[in-house]
């Protein structure tokens, strides 16, 4: 199940000279935060071209965007994403940019080469996720009004991509 924060309440205190905040969180269910029922796949694409498919490289250049190559396809990402193990985020576009030395796309790559996708979710304006193997979760925000996102390309002709601003192209 997805998770968004609903509200953060935020105290602050200073140690060793540092900001220290602490956070306490409510999560909601993607159905709660969007105030629906009962919520659905909202796209009306198709991604079952990709099921089954296994990643076979990732690209590991640093200041590039991430890439993502398939059997017959391949998604180039360029905006916030993550990847989960079960509920828990194990790597974050954040850390990436945040601690270079630490985190980079060679981490990705070392979870997700040779992963076979298991599912696709497209919530239009919200979210891209992309359900591999070992319960591993990766998911895609568009986060810019000024650039793309992403670009998710099959050998057969199969092209879907974010424009600036979160729209979405098929």
């Amino acid at each position: 199940m997805l998770f968004f924060v609903e509200f953060l309440i935020v105290e602050t205190g200073q140690v060793s000279g540092r900001r220290n905040t602490n956070f306490a969180v409510e999560l909601l269910s993607l159905e709660t935060f969007l105030g629906v029922g009962s919520m659905e796949n909202l796209s009306k694409l198709d991604f079952g071209y990709f099921i089954g498919q296994v990643v076979t490289s990732i690209n590991t250049e640093e200041n590039q965007p991430l890439g993502i190559i398939l059997e017959k396809g391949w998604l180039m990402v360029e905006c916030p994403w993550r990847i989960r193990k079960g509920k828990d985020i194990i790597l974050g576009e954040t850390d990436c940019v945040s601690e270079p030395e630490k985190f980079s796309h060679k981490n990705l790559k070392k979870l997700l080469i040779s992963k076979k996708i298991l599912n696709i979710s497209f919530f239009e304006q919200l979210i891209l996720i992309i359900e591999f193997e070992d319960n591993l979760t990766f998911e895609l925000f568009h986060a810019s009004s000024y650039f793309e996102g992403w670009s998710f390309q099959g050998d057969n002709g199969f092209d879907v991509y974010t424009l600036p601003g979160g729209k979405v192209c098929y």
